[in-house]
């Protein structure tokens, strides 16, 4: 399942905005990057674990997708462009 360009682009916008909203730092959503690590030492943002389960809530109830497992949640959640990936990967789109 693949989208346009614009579908994309949507949807890497939205995960951005609950991003910044979730992770209460003061982020602009515009300025997180489509690859830049959310987590880890070369992140600008550096979400932590508290961050990454709010997160993990927000995508449920938003697309209601779960993401269990540590592993999986870090991968998923590595950057917007692998956290897009993942829910179009499981048609919640």
């Amino acid at each position: 399942m693949t989208g346009t360009g614009a579908e994309d682009d949507d949807l890497k916008l939205q995960l951005k905005k609950i991003i910044a909203i979730e992770s209460d730092k003061g982020i602009d959503p515009l300025s997180i990057g489509d690859d830049e690590p959310l987590f880890g030492e070369e992140s600008t943002i550096q979400l932590d674990s508290l961050d990454l389960l709010q997160l993990s809530m927000a995508i449920y109830k938003e697309y209601n997708l779960k993401i269990t497992g540590s592993n999986d949640a870090r991968r998923a959640f590595s950057s917007v462009n692998s956290l897009a990936k993942e829910i179009k990967l499981n048609g919640h789109e």
